[in-house]
């Protein structure tokens, strides 16, 4: 009796201390963020910062549109109401209209090779609801998720997506970018080109994996990102990747309580703020944007939809990675935000002629309820 007692009363105690342990490590992982806030989830209105939410969007001829979604990679009889809405908006001008795809375009582990079969229908449901001009670039899922990190599924969905009309895939071949293409001309925009630079953030999250891409350093990639943005700093500026530099979302620490934090420490993914790689390469790459600071930054990875100030980097921070109905999170607002919902939907730019001049308007859209948020970017005289 007194050996049983003796074999409990250690292995409770030995359990004490392993919970203990947890605690300590939840509480003293590296660089821990905390957001509080109020949760703008689906069941509540927007977020809206009070100042945009008075201003007034002027009405004019559509002459371009760019349409942002994230994280779109749900089967298409989940995610109809979201496909739906997004063949609205796309295919309404449709010789007007770009879709970008902001990665995590296959769930949950991109192209397997046992279920190809599956991975095209998923794709396939997004690019037949886009717009003449489709444009993909990769998420950390379309790699591979938990599963590793596979070139090959990244390369498998490129060669899907070149087989298809109207699409490119970008960067190619698994390799980081930037990638820099002309998205709108300047006889549609405001007087000047827009410029989309892409990057595959996933590439430099995986120091270990990546492939060798000609022996390209991650701070190759950042030279030459500085490069380009100097050299097109006099259009108009958007640059594209699929993981966020400012989320208010869980991978920003909103609402990421102790077992969030203790999770994060252990098991948890680089595609946290908080965990230290990623800390450094967000810290990087937004010194390399914040050089020229464009326009906008766009990304997805956060499965909600924000707007933010965009401070040192770029004028604007956007979220659109509330592409797939089942996959939306929590989103709160922080004193920068200009707009945060958890709710399905993408945002959408739009170039318009307007009686004044030309403007960019920047709208968000969600399933089940249509345009939610408008406001304007940018400007220009007639």
């Amino acid at each position: 009796m007194k050996i049983r007692s003796a074999i409990l009363l250690i292995l409770l105690s030995n359990f004490a201390l392993f919970v203990y342990l947890l605690v300590w490590v939840g509480k003293n992982e590296p660089h821990s963020y905390q957001i509080d806030g109020v949760n703008y989830d689906s069941e509540s209105a927007p977020f809206v910062d009070p100042d945009v939410k008075q201003a007034i969007v002027p009405k004019g001829e559509l002459l371009a549109r760019v349409v942002m979604i994230g994280d779109a990679g749900d089967p298409a009889e989940i995610n109809a109401e979201n496909l739906a809405m997004l063949r609205h908006w796309t295919q309404e001008h449709l010789q007007k209209t770009v879709a970008l795809y902001l990665g995590d375009n296959v769930y949950s582990y991109g192209f397997e090779p046992d279920k190809q079969s599956r991975s095209e229908a998923i794709l396939t449901a997004q690019l037949d609801a886009g717009g003449a001009r489709n444009i993909v670039i990769p998420g950390n899922h379309d790699w591979g998720h938990s599963h590793g990190n596979f070139v090959e599924r990244v390369v498998a969905q490129q060669n899907f997506v070149d087989a298809w009309p109207g699409a490119e895939f970008y960067p190619r071949n698994g390799c980081p970018g930037p990638e820099v293409i002309t998205l709108v001309e300047e006889d549609k925009a405001l007087g000047r080109p827009v410029r989309l630079i892409m990057l595959d953030t996933q590439w430099m999250l995986i120091p270990l994996e990546r492939p060798e891409c000609d022996g390209v350093s991650f701070y190759q990639v950042m030279n030459r990102l500085e490069a380009l943005l100097e050299q097109y700093q006099d259009d108009m500026l958007i640059v594209a990747s699929h993981h966020p530099i400012r989320t208010t979302g869980p991978h920003g620490g909103f609402q990421r309580g102790m077992i969030r934090r203790i999770w994060q420490s252990l098991m948890g993914s680089q595609g946290t703020l908080g965990k230290p790689l990623y800390e450094a390469v967000m810290g990087d790459y937004s010194k390399a944007i914040g050089s020229v600071r464009p326009l906008i930054y766009v990304a997805g990875h956060e499965h909600s939809l924000q707007v933010h100030r965009g401070g040192d980097v770029a004028e604007y921070m956007l979220v659109s990675g509330a592409g797939a109905v089942k996959h939306v999170n929590v989103v709160t607002a922080a004193e920068d935000t200009l707009f945060a919902h958890a709710h399905a939907g993408f945002s959408v730019l739009d170039f318009l002629q307007t009686d004044a001049g030309r403007v960019l308007v920047l709208r968000m859209v969600e399933a089940g309820k249509g345009e939610v948020f408008a406001m304007v970017l940018a400007a220009t005289d007639s």
